[in-house]
């Protein structure tokens, strides 16, 4: 386990999810009263499957752990998991069930601190947004939560704190889109966070910001320097075993590329989203990377 959750705080999913899925089949078959540490266990690996792109067995771990909850009245991991589920969901395409999953997931959350279903929870919520196109609403909600999340010190943890930033670079590249006035403002919201996040200086994070640079390099509107950088984010990425993000990046460079050769980039990335049950590759892409076809 300890193995695993190193490996997850340095990016290496792959590596991560191997060890926790032994430390989660040793915790079932050696140990008795082990149950939150194969609650742990497993939030872990649904983490590590998110980043490596594996949306399909996302899930189907994730159905499989909700109904295990069920059965024994685990009221808490459920409430650590429904967060988790509606994310599903939105890559899904069923929103009504994410949004229902949010529902219940921000019922069962305690009002009295800040905790990481909050959390979940936020990034969910965050994620229906984009989803539906709303940049603003997912801006808002982010900009609401950030006190309470600071106070939290969740901030202290590198993989959220780069999610954090990525989500608000997102929201905010969406948001410049339809808001003219606060384009500029926005833009330059997005630089920063951008900023921070090449700041952190490792492999996994640096390749992220590669493919959201592309983003402000496009909306800034400098072509050739955003096709650079996704492609190059595609290849780094891909390196990393983050296929999702890479599908992303090579769906961006595509579109950018356009013609025969852009066309086939295009349908390579969405036939890839596909075959892992994700029904919209341009929102998927949206959500990871901030890009829109549009």
């Amino acid at each position: 386990y300890s193995r695993g959750v190193v490996d997850w705080g340095r990016g290496q999913w792959g590596a991560a999810l191997t060890a926790l899925d032994l430390a989660e089949a040793s915790y079932r078959n050696d140990c008795v009263g082990a149950g939150w540490e194969i609650l742990a266990a497993q939030l872990f690996s649904l983490g590590s499957l998110s980043y490596l792109g594996r949306f399909d067995e996302l899930r189907r771990r994730l159905t499989r752990i909700a109904d295990e909850a069920r059965a024994r009245d685990d009221r808490l991991t459920l409430q650590w998991v429904f967060g988790w589920q509606a994310i599903g969901d939105i890559l899904h395409g069923d929103l009504t069930a994410a949004k229902q999953g949010i529902a219940n997931a921000r019922a069962r959350l305690p009002e009295d601190r800040y905790t990481l279903p909050h959390l979940f929870v936020l990034c969910a919520s965050t994620c229906a947004s984009l989803y539906a196109g709303d940049g603003r609403s997912a801006l808002a909600r982010l900009a609401r939560e950030w006190p309470s999340i600071k106070r939290s010190q969740l901030l202290r943890l590198q993989v959220y704190r780069v999610e954090l930033y990525r989500l608000r670079i997102v929201s905010a590249l969406c948001a410049a889109r339809s808001d003219s006035e606060a384009r500029r403002s926005l833009l330059a919201g997005v630089e920063r966070d951008l900023a921070r996040i090449e700041d952190e200086r490792v492999p996994w994070a640096d390749a992220i910001a590669l493919a959201l640079r592309g983003e402000l390099r496009l909306a800034h509107g400098d072509r050739d320097a955003a096709l650079t950088c996704w492609e190059l984010a595609d290849e780094h990425l891909s390196a990393l075993d983050m296929a999702g993000y890479a599908a992303a990046a090579r769906r961006r460079a595509g579109s950018l590329i356009g013609g025969a050769e852009g066309e086939q980039r295009v349908r390579a990335a969405d036939d890839w989203f596909l075959l892992r049950g994700v029904v919209a590759p341009d929102r998927a892409t949206l959500i990871l990377i901030g890009g829109n076809d549009s």
